[in-house]
């Protein structure tokens, strides 16, 4: 299993939770797992970032908890037939610590090779 760091940045405006390798990864492609959720993958086919587009409606929660994200596991696992991702991120508001989970299964339809990926979620 690969351990790896993302970053995240949230863009208020926009509405949209980006999730970036730590580490410097040339981008290859990048799969819709829906239409809201977005994988990237470098040239050997290694996740390297995640995109949700309109967060506050995929994470059903507001904008003003999403910027106070304050760490995260993101787990991806892809055999022959599909991805899995689940994300668990930690939010604090008002002193109070919440856990937004979120889990998506797709068909692997760009044959991805399979590999199970565990990542630690920090803030850029």
């Amino acid at each position: 299993m690969n351990k790896d760091t993302m970053l995240f940045h949230y863009d208020e405006e926009e509405d949209i939770l980006c999730f970036h390798s730590k580490d410097n990864y040339e981008y290859e492609v990048s799969d819709f797992l829906t239409n809201l959720i977005v994988l990237d993958y470098n040239k050997d086919r290694l996740p390297i970032g995640i995109d949700i587009l309109h967060a506050s409606e995929v994470l059903n929660t507001k904008k003003d908890f999403i910027k106070n994200i304050k760490k995260g596991e993101i787990t991806i696992e892809i055999s022959e037939e599909e991805i899995e991702l689940r994300l668990n991120l930690t939010i604090s508001f008002d002193k109070k610590a919440t856990t937004l989970p979120i889990n998506f299964i797709v068909a692997n339809k760009y044959q991805i090779p399979s590999i199970q990926t565990e990542i630690a979620v920090a803030s850029v």
